[in-house]
């Protein structure tokens, strides 16, 4: 009897604390309300690790992250930006510098056509002017606007209009990197991730903190390694995960899935599948999806091989006709030289006889001269 008055009491307190107590909230049980992508150019693999940042580890902490992340091999920022954002390379979408314009579609467009609104905030200057698809979806600011003065004005916009997707291009770090001073760069990242801290205090005070998707990243790496960090934390991804292999090209799908729409046409990034948050029987539908991925990312790899194979037959037999039509002009030069040298060669000898003539001739003259000169003494 005792113990059935105490399992009762416990059954009690247990639904007691259930109403009174708020449901800790949890990034998988949120509905998607928003995306904040922010693109800290200039952000490292090793900036990450070897720099001070608390709350960009602490975002990893709580959603999935990949430290070493393959970023965009490019000269320039805009070329990776915009890899980013159409989830392929630079020799796909042909967006090589500010004055370059995209030649495939992007995720804004996706949005666009998908009727979600979208803000392209360029803190880089205006190298994203191009992508402009209005005062409604882009923003231009000055390159000398600190990160924290930025996310501010980002908050602010934010706060008034509340667009679904939202793309901030920060420019600090990078800035910080070309000074080429270790001990700048290091604060620098500090300051940056200082920022993003009161971004992400923002979101909390606006209760989209576990409703959003954000994404912390780098579309292209500031060291040799060419590895970048990428967080990502929200509605339908994992909570304190680490990932590997995943690639810059990823984000743009990985999105377009989670908002329901499709990724842009020829975009090469494959969905974070291991970075998903599923049930278990959602698991083998998601796998399936993924090795469907894979085999297409094969066959545009085999695609691409044989371009490029077709490519460097083309180079292959473009030399190997430049070294004949050289060895024909080597040829026909070396003709040349011989007639040049059979002319001389006549010449030569047309002079040598000339002067043999002209020789005989004098001789002659001589003769006459003697002959005459004898002659005329004889009559005197």
């Amino acid at each position: 009897m005792r113990k059935t008055y105490l399992t009762l009491i416990t059954v009690m307190l247990s639904l007691a604390l259930t109403i009174i107590l708020p449901p800790i909230p949890r990034a998988g049980a949120s509905t998607l309300q928003h995306i904040f992508v922010i693109s800290v150019d200039g952000l490292s693999h090793e900036g990450y690790n070897s720099g001070s940042v608390p709350s960009i580890k602490h975002l990893a902490g709580e959603g999935v992250i990949d430290e070493q992340c393959l970023g965009v091999r490019t000269e320039t920022p805009e070329a990776a930006q915009a890899s980013m954002l159409t989830g392929a390379i630079p020799d796909q979408h042909k967006f090589y510098s500010a004055e370059d314009r995209l030649q495939m579609a992007s995720i804004l467009d996706v949005f666009n056509q998908g009727s979600r609104s979208f803000m392209l905030y360029d803190g880089s200057g205006g190298k994203l002017k191009s992508l402009d698809y209005g005062e409604a979806h882009y923003a231009q600011y000055n390159a000398d606007i600190s990160d924290q003065e930025l996310l501010t004005k980002v908050a602010e916009h934010f706060r008034k209009n509340r667009p679904y997707f939202n793309y901030i291009v920060l420019n600090d770090c990078r800035e910080a990197l070309l000074t080429l001073d270790n001990k700048r760069y290091y604060h620098t990242v500090s300051k940056t991730d200082q920022a993003i801290g009161d971004f992400l205090a923002f979101l909390r005070n606006e209760n989209l903190y576990y409703d959003s998707i954000i994404i912390v990243t780098s579309p292209r790496s500031a060291s040799a390694s060419g590895q970048v960090p990428l967080v990502v934390h929200g509605p339908g991804f994992q909570v304190g995960t680490r990932i590997s292999h995943a690639m810059i090209i990823d984000v743009t799908p990985t999105l377009c899935m989670l908002s329901g729409l499709k990724a842009p046409a020829g975009s090469r990034g494959i969905p974070l599948y291991d970075a998903l948050l599923y049930t278990s029987n959602e698991r083998t539908v998601h796998l399936n999806q993924w090795v469907k991925a894979l085999q297409q990312e094969r066959t545009a790899n085999w695609e691409q091989f044989y371009v490029m194979q077709d490519e460097i037959y083309r180079n292959y037999h473009q030399i190997a006709s430049m070294k004949e039509e050289r060895q024909s002009i080597f040829d026909y030069a070396g003709q040349k030289e011989g007639i040049i040298a059979n002319i001389s060669q006549r010449l030569t000898v047309e002079r040598f006889v000339f002067l043999g003539i002209i020789a005989l001739l004098l001789a002659g003259y001589g003769v006459e001269y003697l002959l005459l000169k004898k002659k005329f003494l004889l009559f005197k």
